[in-house]
Order: structure tokens, then sequence, then C-alpha cells
């Protein structure tokens, strides 16, 4: 694999990691809402970076188990929710 391949998959297995659920539950409220908030913008800024690379990744370069799933588009349909 390329390192435009490894960055794609990289890329993936992070935005898997922080799309998992926080467990506020031991937060008060306000800590727990800013917490969100911050994993709510690191998960649209990595699916950003993921989509821009994939968009701009020749067919070539993007790994089968990553066109299979396609997570660019993924993530672009995610940002217009």
């Amino acid at each position: 694999m390329d390192a435009i391949g490894e960055l794609l998959t990289s890329m993936a297995e992070l935005l898997a990691r922080v799309e998992q659920p926080l467990d506020t539950s031991a937060l008060t409220e306000d800590l727990a809402e800013r917490r969100r908030a911050e994993q709510g913008r690191t998960v649209a800024t990595v699916r950003d970076a993921l989509a821009r690379i994939r968009g701009d990744a020749p067919a070539w370069q993007i790994p089968a188990e990553l066109e299979a799933t396609n997570p660019a588009v993924k993530a672009m349909s995610r940002s217009v929710r």
C-alpha cells in the first residue's frame, strides 16, 4: 500500500474511534455538554479531512476496503444533515 492508501486507512480508523459515544455519566451537565460539543467538532474535522483526501486521491490509490464502504460519501452525507 502506498502513502495515500495508508493515510486513508489511518483516517478511517481514527474516524471510527472518535465517533464512539462518550460516557459522560460522571460529569456535570455543563462539562458533559462541552465534551459532546468538542467531540462533535473533532468528528466533523476528521470526516472533512477524510473526505478531502479521498476525493483528491486517484482511484488506484484507494484501498479496496475503503472503496467498498466509500467513507468520503458517508462523511459528506453526514455533513449536510
